[in-house]
């Protein structure tokens, strides 16, 4: 059943390296996390909004999506050689429905939270906060009140890989540098 949502992730990808990789420079994206928080809005999406993730996310029916993401969340939480921490969670102005939250907690082993998104000060201290403490402490400030301005749904995604390189790089073609977003943001 996972096969679904790989094959959906996979599907994803291309299009996305294809519209990314026309920029000039190095890129770096999660299909993974892009996928899964997309088909977490599915769970809750109607019509013209439905039809339109199941093009995008190349699954057909929110049931069968869930049940692929579940089976792939669990596969993924068994793996021994490498640490592999996704973290996902959907906040919103509006309560949420119970089934939707019961769904994104089982099957996206994700959370959902209504805030208060107009209080941009509260809201981005609740949201860096759990990014924070789900990326131990390696993610800070993801978002500023001013970035809430408006907002009704903002959709917080993480995956954390730590593991070893089959082929490992030699230190002599490395360098330490700052990266491009923490002299962008300064």
């Amino acid at each position: 059943m996972a096969n679904l949502a790989c094959n959906g992730i996979t599907h994803l990808s291309y299009k996305l390296y294809d519209a990314l990789s026309k920029k000039e420079g190095n890129i770096l994206f999660s299909p993974l996390s892009i996928h899964a928080i997309l088909s977490m809005i599915y769970q809750g999406a109607t019509g013209q909004s439905a039809e339109n993730l199941e093009k995008v996310l190349a699954i057909t029916g929110a049931k069968k999506s869930a049940d692929s993401y579940e089976a792939l969340m669990e596969t993924v939480s068994y793996i021994y050689s490498v640490k592999v921490c996704v973290a996902n969670k959907i906040f919103a102005q509006s309560p949420f429905k119970d089934d939707f939250s019961a769904t994104v907690t089982k099957s996206y082993f994700a959370e959902t939270e209504t805030l208060d998104l107009s209080n941009g000060a509260d809201a981005s201290g609740k949201i860096n906060s759990w990014t924070e403490e789900k990326s131990e402490n390696r993610i800070k400030d993801i978002v500023s009140a001013g970035n809430l301005a408006g907002s009704k749904l903002v959709l917080a995604s993480g995956l954390d890989i730590k593991g070893d390189w089959l082929i490992q790089f030699e230190e002599k073609d490395t360098k330490k540098r700052n990266s491009i977003y923490r002299r962008q943001t300064q």
